[in-house]
């Protein structure tokens, strides 16, 4: 009897599993993904004394230089990681969207991969007043580098490059 319950409830655990793990193809599928309470995911908020268009133009700017067309080597996937980052910055709220490829043979997704890849990190700045910003920042587990770089980059305080290969998951 045991056994027959452990066989019936291991495709629940495995289908689980893999809905992490399948990719997610748009940033509002990314947020939602966030806001379901993943067990592999955060939310950061904070407020910034800044317009969101300065914050906007600060992720374009570093996120060009520090993020995107960036590659790695991912020697847990055996397989090579290439990083795209996108700007929008709006009457409302800026975004700054991450996407990640990766190339190996072994991997299989689900959903239809974006040209760019997966998004793997979504951030938002939206305007509580015209100097005055809400900063959402959604993103995976091992990303927190990442994460941080972006909050200094929309304070404006620090605006150094986070470290990719800090990611323990890769």
């Amino acid at each position: 009897m045991k056994i027959r319950a452990i066989i019936l409830i291991m495709p629940l655990i495995f289908a689980g599993c893999t809905t992490e793990a399948t990719g997610i193809a748009s940033a509002q599928k990314y947020r939602e993904w966030i806001g379901e309470g993943s067990a592999w995911a955060k939310k950061t908020v904070i407020t910034v004394d800044r317009s969101h268009a300065e914050i906007g133009k600060n992720w374009a700017e570093r996120s060009d230089a520090c993020i995107d067309n960036s590659k790695l080597y991912s020697g847990r996937y055996n397989a090579n990681i290439f990083f795209k980052t996108k700007t929008l910055i709006s009457k409302q709220k800026a975004e700054l969207h991450l996407q990640q490829k990766i190339y190996a043979h072994r991997l299989t997704h689900s959903d239809k991969e974006p040209e760019d890849g997966f998004y793997a990190f979504v951030a938002d700045a939206i305007v509580l007043t015209p100097n005055k910003s809400r900063i959402e920042i959604n993103y995976k587990l091992g990303d927190e580098q990442i994460a941080a770089a972006v909050s200094n980059w929309a304070t404006g305080k620090n605006m150094g490059c986070p470290d990719l290969t800090q990611n323990p998951y890769w």
